[in-house]
């Protein structure tokens, strides 16, 4: 791929099927440490909202406050399979509602992704849908 000259573009190569070959998903860690730095720039979107999902008609602007606004979106593409897709959004999403949870002050701050238990679960799923 060509170099492309824009500052608030970030290209990152990852070769899934080599790095997690033999059900090595820990390895997903390399690539959440490759892009750490926008995951914690990005963010995520926050407000408060006065009146809940169930009365729009009364969600206007002065009813909803804006605590955080996120400033970036993590596109992940993989060529011949949308599990693998899947598998590392739902890595960053993991990071990122960890995350949530931490500022929230409903558990403590976020750590590298639990390896052993995200590639025991994807092994499992892989299993039963015979892969």
């Amino acid at each position: 791929m060509e170099a492309i000259n824009d500052k608030d573009f970030k290209y990152v190569w990852f070769d899934f099927h080599a790095e997690c070959k033999k059900m090595k998903y820990e390895n997903l860690s390399k690539l959440v440490g490759q892009i750490k730095q926008e995951i914690d720039q990005y963010g995520y979107f926050t407000a408060t909202l006065l009146h809940g999902f169930g009365e729009r008609q009364k969600m206007v602007d002065e009813a909803t406050q804006i605590l955080k606004e996120q400033k970036g979106v993590i596109r992940t593409n993989c060529m011949d399979c949308l599990d693998r897709t899947n598998v590392v959004q739902s890595v960053f999403a993991r990071q990122i509602g960890l995350r949530q949870l931490h500022e929230f002050g409903i558990s403590e701050a976020p750590r590298v992704p639990r390896s052993r238990r995200s590639s025991r679960c994807w092994k499992e799923c892989s299993e039963r849908r015979g892969q």
